[in-house]
């Protein structure tokens, strides 16, 4: 069974690990890499992430790799191997990270969809 760590608690562990000044940018380099386009560019992203942050804040770098490929599991799923059901009814369509909660989503036209919405 694949695991899949939330990527809304990892993006908060990151900005919990840097000065607030740091914020702004280590989330637009989170985002850039939890949504790029295919796996490829996940990976490539990570990496950069990784390096750029290592010189920037060597806690949000170590933060990142102490979450190993658990948090890019999603990279390795077909989109339509999973819905995810909510307690309110609310089914998420293939396609979409399952483990972001929909109030911290930030849509993306080609990935994000909500069955019934």
């Amino acid at each position: 069974m694949a695991v899949q760590r939330c990527t809304v608690h990892k993006h908060r562990n990151l900005l919990a690990h840097a000065p607030e000044r740091l914020h702004e940018e280590i989330s637009n380099d989170y985002r850039d890499m939890i949504y790029a386009a295919t796996r490829g560019e996940v990976e490539t992203r990570r990496k950069a992430f990784i390096r750029k942050w290592r010189l920037k804040s060597r806690a949000v770098a170590d933060s990142l790799e102490e979450a190993g490929d658990k948090l890019f599991t999603f990279t390795r799923i077909a989109c339509t191997s999973f819905l995810t059901a909510y307690d309110d009814g609310r089914v998420i369509a293939p396609c979409v990270q399952p483990t972001i909660a929909l109030s911290d989503r930030i849509r993306h036209p080609n990935l994000w969809q909500v069955a019934g919405a």
